[in-house]
């Protein structure tokens, strides 16, 4: 379930975040301000794909879904995957802006959140599906206090399909590569970690 979490970062670092800091430092007042609203809108559009794609999974039969004990992950993951892209964006703007404060207020948010729910699925009995709910809620509450923290990403826009459409191909120039990199990279690192839950445990991974 987490790996599915860290598969959606890997390809939104490639494809959202990467280019957003390399590209955005370069521009200067309107265009840099219209560039990032694109950005916004592009990580919205991101995040609609990670929710269609873990609303794919949950159309899978019970059976196959249950013979992989994932049936009690949904709907919670689709929505933690979402949460988690979401989150990254707006913290990663936070220093791109010169706002660390920020950052470091969605960071305890969000981790604090995911420890103190965490802890309390241990106190109460912990089950799965009761973690990834803990840890959703906290990210989508940082998630939503960083929309509101950062008014200027959705605030004010002009002109704002021109925009999108410069900053798609910007960032498409910019991370086609990077995206064939991320998948490679994800898989060949990750793979192992599949196989010593496998052969080890849960518990032995964890």
């Amino acid at each position: 379930a987490w790996l599915g979490v860290m598969f959606a970062s890997s390809l939104h670092q490639a494809a959202i975040i990467m280019p957003m800091m390399s590209l955005g430092p370069k521009r200067e007042g309107e265009a840099q301000r219209s560039y990032y609203q694109a950005s916004f809108w592009l990580q919205l559009g991101f995040v609609g794909l990670v929710g269609l794609f873990g609303l794919g999974l949950s159309l899978l039969p019970d059976s196959l879904k249950n013979s992989w004990e994932i049936a009690n992950l949904f709907p919670y993951w689709p929505w933690l995957m979402m949460a988690f892209v979401a989150q990254e964006y707006l913290r990663r703007f936070a220093f791109i802006s010169f706002r660390p404060q920020f950052a470091l207020l969605l960071d305890i948010i969000a981790y604090g959140g995911m420890l103190g729910g965490v802890l309390w699925a241990y106190v109460s009995g912990i089950q799965l599906s009761d973690v990834l709910l803990y840890v959703t809620l906290s990210f989508a509450l940082s998630a939503a206090i960083g929309v509101c923290l950062f008014r200027e990403l959705w605030l004010g826009m002009n002109d704002i399909g021109k925009a999108i459409r410069e900053a798609l191909h910007a960032h498409w120039q910019f991370s086609s590569w990077l995206l064939g990199k991320a998948v490679l990279q994800f898989f060949s690192g990750n793979y192992f970690l599949i196989a010593a839950g496998t052969l080890l445990g849960p518990a032995a991974l964890g």
